[in-house]
């Protein structure tokens, strides 16, 4: 037997030594080797000229292989040092093995052509760094594991690569004329906004390479990866800060430029499920990040901390590239890579516990501060951000996250209140949070709807009209919340005046903020309908209708007054939600008499509306309610039947009514 495994040892070493003399390592001459070394590897020189056979893919595949081989868990520890004795003893130096790999790898830099080989030369260095005894001959070079690392997010997903070249030559085509003569401009593919580096765009972007070529880089690119994240396993970087951040920054590179989206994606399952034999590269890419969170490779709240920070740009959607977020839509599939990172990050606060606490409070604060001034954006990203906030276990770091928002809310600047308004309502969409740890009372009355709904209330006399606009759409959707009754209770208390609050648990206001009491909260959001600014009255009014529903048996007739006054305004937008408001009322609340006047004097009038629009509204209401109600009067009308021939007693009784229903 012994005699069998040492001739079974004697082939494998004449195998590998066969294998890497076929790359023509022979042919590369002392002093060039030494020339690199000298240099710390910050500058490649030129191949010799007779080293062709580098160029050969096939030899290249044969080393990855053997290298594959002595990495086989049968020999990695009784005969997989012995790689290192082989090699010196057929004259190959590990000093010249690293070299021919840099420098094939530096040439992915000039020459497209070669990326094939060069992601071959990655893979080898990949797996040379796991063999037994690399450490002691010095293997791990940083600027060659980082020149190695970077080359493999030249190469995405080949997929998104080819969409992208499809969507290049429709952008080249002569734009289009329209039916008028008028030339349409061809929007611009989301893909080309993704812009990698100058480096990236010519290893994909060369137009020569057919979808096979393409193909096969993908697979190769991804048996790499694997073999990056089989040394993150077992190769520690705790000493190497540098090198690990530059493997970050590129593994969220290579996250990014993921160019399909999936929304059926489980992040915890993947994280705790064995590897297999997946090629996706953003989901290599996600256990490759796992990897760096762990202690194996340093102090973990600081590994944590710099992942979020390079995940940053990922979740807000705010890439260098201005171009990507001045898109109308949010793309697909940037919105499922985001929501794949915050899933991500939750799983990472949950795991980490007490060493994510820092991490995740500088992220989402990075969130909020990041966010695209839009509209799609804000909405998006508040979720975004509330899926993050509901990720922190710890209910102290909670409370004291909730009490950064607050403040937040009162930032200067005009799109930061706008955002923390877009999260409040997030908040206020899902059940009040259950504290599991001992609190004091002012720490647990940030858990509560009445903290939440406070901070819209504030706003809603903000010296800014569109926040002033958000904060009475957020009351508006907080009193109209039918299937949580909880959030409107807690409306009625802050909003109707038969509720008061007590003064010492009043909320601080300044300047501009709206007083907290209960009793000058209905007068305010009245005034609000009065607003100079269109929107405002809107708003207003749809908020005003929200809480008079609140208590259908004690409508208030200045209420009532607000709806119809405004069915008369000058903006059409403010007149349509007026009539809207008001005829939804009178539907819900048929019996009330203050309605039946007012409705009438509101409705009538707008049927000579300039506006076609709205006379056609109030045509169809009037067929609605009256002329298609009409029957016969009798003792047992139905409570319809009375609420219409009432209103037809109004008309008699009134001869302007009479005229405009003429």
């Amino acid at each position: 037997l012994k005699v069998g495994g040492k001739a079974m040892a004697s082939r494998q070493a004449s195998s590998t030594l066969a294998t890497f003399l076929a790359l023509g390592i022979e042919n590369f001459p002392g002093d060039w080797v030494s020339q690199l070394w000298s240099d710390n590897f910050c500058e490649a020189s030129p191949f010799p000229v007779d080293a062709d056979a580098i160029f050969s893919e096939a030899s290249w595949q044969a080393v990855v292989f053997e290298a594959t081989e002595w990495l086989d868990s049968s020999k990695a520890e009784s005969e997989g040092g012995q790689l290192w004795a082989v090699l010196a003893d057929g004259d190959i130096t590990y000093k010249t093995i690293i070299a021919v790999i840099f420098g094939m790898v530096d040439r992915l830099k000039e020459n497209s052509a070669d990326t094939c080989l060069a992601t071959l030369a990655a893979h080898l260095y990949l797996m040379l760094l796991q063999i037994p005894g690399s450490g002691g001959f010095k293997v791990f070079h940083p600027m060659v594991f980082q020149r190695a690392v970077e080359s493999l997010h030249l190469v995405p997903d080949y997929e998104g690569s080819v969409r992208q070249q499809r969507q290049r030559k429709n952008a080249l085509e002569p734009t289009k004329k329209t039916n008028k003569g008028k030339r349409k401009r061809q929007p611009a593919p989301f893909q080309d906004s993704m812009k990698l580096d100058e480096s990236a765009q010519n290893a994909i972007g060369d137009l020569s390479l057919s979808e096979h070529e393409q193909q096969r880089i993908h697979q190769l690119t991804v048996e790499a990866v694997k073999a990056l994240y089989l040394c993150l396993e077992k190769v520690s970087f705790r000493d190497e800060e540098v090198s690990r951040q530059q493997v970050i920054s590129v593994l969220v590179k290579m996250i990014a430029c993921d160019m399909k989206p999936s929304t059926g994606l489980d992040i915890k399952s993947l994280l705790e499920s064995c590897p297999s034999d997946e090629d996706w590269l953003s989901l290599l890419g996600w256990r490759c990040l796992h990897s760096l969170c762990q202690p194996f490779h340093g102090d973990r709240e600081r590994l944590i901390a710099e992942v979020f920070r390079q995940l940053l740009p990922v979740i807000s959607m705010s890439a260098d590239d201005v171009a990507r977020t001045s898109a109308a839509t949010i793309p697909p599939a940037l919105m499922s890579v985001a929501v794949h990172a915050v899933d991500f990050v939750g799983y990472i606060v949950k795991q980490g516990k007490e060493h994510a606490h820092q991490p995740i409070k500088a992220l989402l604060q990075h969130v909020c501060f990041k966010t695209p001034d839009k509209a799609e954006y804000r909405t998006k990203l508040a979720k975004l951000a509330t899926s993050l906030l509901g990720s922190v276990d710890d209910d102290a770091l909670y409370v004291s996250l909730l009490h950064w928002l607050y403040k937040f809310s009162r930032n200067t600047k005009v799109s930061f209140r706008l955002f923390a308004l877009d999260v409040v309502a997030q908040l206020l969409s899902s059940p009040p949070r259950m504290a599991m740890e001992k609190l004091t009372d002012e720490q647990q009355y940030f858990l509560t709807y009445h903290f939440l709904l406070r901070m819209i209330l504030s706003r809603c006399s903000d010296r800014s009209a569109v926040v002033r606009a958000k904060a009475l759409t957020g009351l508006a959707s907080a009193s109209s919340a039918a299937d949580n009754a909880e959030l409107t209770a807690v409306v009625k208390e802050l909003v109707l005046p038969q509720h008061t609050i007590d003064e010492d648990q009043a909320m601080e206001t300044n300047g501009d903020d709206a007083v907290s009491h209960a009793d000058l909260m209905l007068p305010m959001i009245r005034r609000r309908a009065s607003d100079d600014k269109v929107v405002v009255r809107k708003t207003a009014i749809q908020a005003l209708e929200a809480i008079v529903r609140l208590d259908l048996d004690h409508i208030r007739k200045e209420d009532v007054q607000i709806f119809h006054d405004h069915c008369m305004d000058p903006a059409l937008s403010v007149r349509k939600q007026a009539l809207s408001s008001l005829n939804s009322l009178t539907i819900d609340a048929l019996t009330c008499a203050i309605l039946h006047n007012l409705w009438l004097d509101g409705v009538m009038p707008m049927v000579l509306d300039k506006e076609t629009s709205v006379q056609e509204k109030c045509f169809s209401l009037l067929e609605e309610f009256l002329l298609s109600q009409i029957i016969p009067y009798t003792d047992r009308l139905d409570e319809m039947e009375q609420f219409v021939w009432q209103l037809f007693d109004v008309i008699a009784s009134d001869e302007d009514l009479q005229r405009y229903f003429k």
